[in-house]
């Protein structure tokens, strides 16, 4: 089984969220001069591919649209002076950080999660979008093409976004100073004389892609077990913004599962020491003490499901043995209250808990779960290695039986590297 590479993730990642219907919606509704925001990622994305540095092409290619689609997510048309009339329309001081959290909350709507890394990219394209010089890095590139594909479609010239780009990245000065200059080879975009007109387009732009925030947050193992088990029901944040508010959507993340929820009560507090021990036991904890805070009550609305990415296992090399390409096996698995979506997945990874291999593997025929000894027996293959042995199996109680255990007749692919 071969890796599942950055690159597939990214290509999979992009194609889903080029389908999304909200955000397509959001970037095909904002006009420019020759097309909309959505006829630009996709130019973007194509050109990010041409471009000298070899390091920029491919699989960054997909990385570069997704991030440059989310930022024209939550453009203001018109240049700085919509800008200004936006932050004066909606009374708010740091737009760019208005803007940031607006797109992570619009793809987010879509299934479109950012890691650490993306997400400081993504706010560092924001907090730069008019600078005239950016540092050369990644975040610094998209944004590059970004202002080379709004000069070309505001400017209407005829100059591939490519060559623009590639001209202003290749810049001798550029690998000198580590600095790129945008105003060297990207034509300036006079500024735009604000009518009734433009700001009633203005409003309408804000309108379409404003949303109520989104909050996502990563579970360990045992936070997700206890989501599952309905043992979870709040979480309390840093909220000195007030973002936080009932009926707000929350996004809760373990390995590639994704839960929803949504908010029933916010209840804000100076700091976690003024929250009642009995009241934090109940939720997570994500918050600083000496901050204020919001804890949020949260209804579940789905079970976690697939979002991105392949399932991870974990196993005892000193149980199930060594193994060849294609050998069949048996994986057993208590608490199928957590496990209850592996059923969607042809294909998982399981790392050895001992040395740290990883190896890939997929359900051949079926997965099942199963609430007594009996049950399981009936379809477990005594002739095949296991990731448990029978002793343990004879060892699950009788709240490892309530919660189920799940059977997965699987077939060995090979290590990932």
């Amino acid at each position: 089984m071969k890796e599942y590479t950055r690159r597939e993730y990214y290509r999979d990642l992009n194609g889903a969220f080029l389908y999304s219907s909200r955000m397509r919606a959001i970037l095909g509704s904002v006009e420019i001069r020759r097309g909309d925001l959505l006829s630009m990622t996709t130019e973007i994305g194509m050109a990010m591919k041409y471009v000298n540095n070899m390091e920029y092409r491919e699989v960054y290619a997909e990385r570069g649209r997704l991030l440059a689609s989310l930022a024209l997510s939550s453009y203001v048309p018109f240049g700085k002076a919509g800008l200004e009339y936006a932050k004066k329309k909606l009374g708010i001081e740091n737009f760019a950080e208005y803007q940031y959290r607006s797109a992570l909350s619009n793809g987010k709507i879509d299934r479109v999660f950012l890691n650490d890394e993306e997400k400081a990219e993504l706010k560092e394209i924001f907090y730069r979008f008019y600078d005239d010089k950016v540092k050369d890095d990644f975040a610094g590139v998209v944004l590059t093409f970004i202002r080379a594909a709004i000069a070309r479609y505001e400017l209407k010239y005829s100059d591939w976004l490519s060559l623009v780009a590639a001209n202003t990245l290749a810049d001798e000065e550029v690998e000198k100073s580590g600095i790129i200059d945008l105003t060297k080879h990207i034509p300036k975009v006079p500024e735009a004389e604000l009518d009734d007109e433009k700001r009633f387009y203005i409003d309408a732009v804000l309108d379409r892609w404003k949303t109520g925030e989104v909050f996502d947050f990563d579970l360990s193992d045992e936070e997700y077990a206890r989501l599952m088990h309905g043992e979870l029901e709040g979480i309390i944040i840093s909220d000195p913004e007030r973002l936080a508010e009932a009926d707000c959507k929350i996004e809760l993340k373990w390995t590639s599962l994704v839960a929803e929820a949504v908010a029933t009560e916010v209840v804000r507090y100076r700091s976690v020491k003024d929250i009642d021990e009995k009241l934090c036991r109940g939720c997570l904890i994500r918050s600083d003490e000496g901050s204020d805070v919001a804890l949020i009550r949260f209804k579940r609305c789905t079970a976690a499901r697939l979002y991105l990415g392949l399932y991870h296992l974990e196993y005892d090399s000193r149980i199930l043995g060594d193994l060849a390409d294609g050998d069949l096996f048996n994986l057993i698995i208590k608490d199928a209250t957590i496990y209850e979506p592996l059923y969607a997945y042809d294909k998982f990874i399981l790392t050895d808990k001992v040395t740290g291999r990883r190896i890939g593997a997929q359900g051949k025929e079926y997965s099942s779960t199963h609430n007594s000894k009996s049950s399981l027996m009936k379809v477990y293959k005594p002739h095949l290695p296991s990731n448990v042995t029978e002793a343990d199996i004879d060892a699950l109680g009788e709240e490892d039986w309530k919660r189920g255990v799940k059977y997965i007749h699987a077939r060995f692919e090979g290590d990932i590297e």
